[in-house]
């Protein structure tokens, strides 16, 4: 008998000024609709540089990565109006320093989902977590999120040994777009 386990609803938004990209909180609610995602992209997301869909093999290890997010690692479903588009996260390591990590499903590659939800989680990061640094490793043959960190304003920053690591400085930011919203705000 499996427990009845229950989370909030979405209790933390992220969403563009103008457009219709949101960041939503994942919840227990969102876990078939991320599941039946990577199970539609397994083929997309099987890279030798991308496990997802085999880190998520059942509808129970989607439920149980959703509830091991906490105050340091935050677990987002990227969402287009109310259609489920894939998942980014941010973990933050310091007071100072996050890294974040983001998939679509293969339905919505090259859409500009994942360049629009990583700018929107780092500066969600910059404004309202106070992270000095925002960054994110991926593995060198992965052109395609290479592509994406670099459009999203992250500059290369060094290698360690199959991966790269590309950092994006609040500092580095002259003023934050207007396009990010606060979840706070009404």
């Amino acid at each position: 008998m499996e427990s009845e386990l229950q989370s909030p609803p979405h209790s933390l938004i992220v969403a563009e000024r103008e457009g219709s990209l949101m960041l939503k909180e994942l919840t227990l609610d969102d876990a078939q609709v991320y599941f039946d995602t990577v199970d539609a992209s397994r083929e997309h997301l099987d890279k030798p540089y991308s496990l997802i869909s085999q880190y998520l093999p059942t509808i129970q290890s989607v439920r149980n990565n959703i509830l091991h997010a906490s105050l340091t690692h935050y677990k987002f479903g990227v969402w287009e109006a109310d259609e489920f588009r894939g998942s980014a996260e941010l973990v933050t390591q310091s007071n100072q320093e996050a890294e974040i990590g983001c998939w679509i499903g293969a339905d919505h590659v090259g859409k500009n989902f994942a360049t629009r939800s990583t700018q929107l989680l780092t500066h969600w990061a910059f404004r309202e977590l106070d992270i000095e640094s925002v960054v994110a490793k991926i593995h060198k043959e992965n052109v395609v999120s290479k592509r994406v960190i670099y459009k999203s304003g992250f500059f290369f920053a060094r290698s360690t040994g199959e991966w790269d690591v590309f950092t994006r400085e609040r500092s580095m930011d002259a003023a934050l777009p207007e396009n990010v919203r606060s979840p706070l705000a009404s």
